[in-house]
């Protein structure tokens, strides 16, 4: 059975230290080209659980180049949580 995840969805996984240091820094090449604080750095929300919430798309486009074999984990454990959504068939 094919499951459709939409790039848009959210997802939850829990970050480890390297994760939430990636997440921080994240805009610190555009602060760099324009001479100053355009974004400012933030810490990842985190929820009571340990998990931090992102729309799929994003969650690759911070980690993808942070993912591969022999790399240091920036999730813990390796697993990406995706809450199905009720569907109306009514």
């Amino acid at each position: 059975m094919d499951i459709k995840i939409n790039l848009n969805e959210t997802i939850k996984v829990k970050l480890t230290d390297l994760g939430k240091y990636i997440y921080f820094h994240r805009f610190d090449a555009i602060n760099a080209r324009a001479g100053e604080t355009v974004i400012p750095p933030r810490w990842p929300k985190i929820d009571g659980n340990g998990y931090t919430s992102f729309q799929l798309w994003d969650f690759m486009n911070i980690y993808g180049e942070h993912l591969g074999l022999a790399m240091l984990n920036v999730i813990e454990p390796l697993e990406i949580i995706y809450e199905c959504k009720e569907v109306d068939n009514g």
